[in-house]
């Protein structure tokens, strides 16, 4: 299951599976996830994240980030193939993220529900209970 952050939705970037042209799903020969949703980062950049000890691999992390659209652009194609599937339209956005905070899974719950709790408190209090 995934991160729950009160106010906030996050949506899966799985790519769907493939289906062949009998119907069968088909098993991914790429990552499953679109190229342009990986970060990489280098040594300066770990620093500034304050990551000193590397996670594991495979580990979760939560990203906050801040980020400047770049550039933005839309085509049409008129191949059949595109047109027949419905995505004839083709729609790109370049986002450059400007601020960043990595910080693993578990510490993000734990902030998530120590802020939570806190506002229950407050209201409580507010209500003299």
């Amino acid at each position: 299951m995934g991160l729950k952050i009160p106010g906030i939705n996050l949506k899966s970037m799985r790519r769907p599976k493939r289906k062949s042209r009998d119907g069968a799903e088909v098993a991914f020969d790429e990552d499953p996830f679109p190229f342009g949703l990986m970060l990489r980062f280098d040594d300066e950049t770990l620093k500034k994240l304050g990551m000193t000890e590397m996670p594991e691999v495979g580990s979760k992390q939560v990203v906050y980030a801040v980020g400047e659209i770049t550039e933005v652009s839309e085509r049409e194609t008129n191949r059949p193939n595109a047109v027949k599937r419905g995505d004839a339209v083709n729609r790109n956005v370049e986002l450059q993220i400007t601020d960043l905070q990595v910080m693993p899974k578990q510490q993000a719950e734990n902030k998530g529900k120590a802020k939570v709790k806190s506002r229950f408190e407050r209201t409580m209090e507010r209500r003299g209970r």
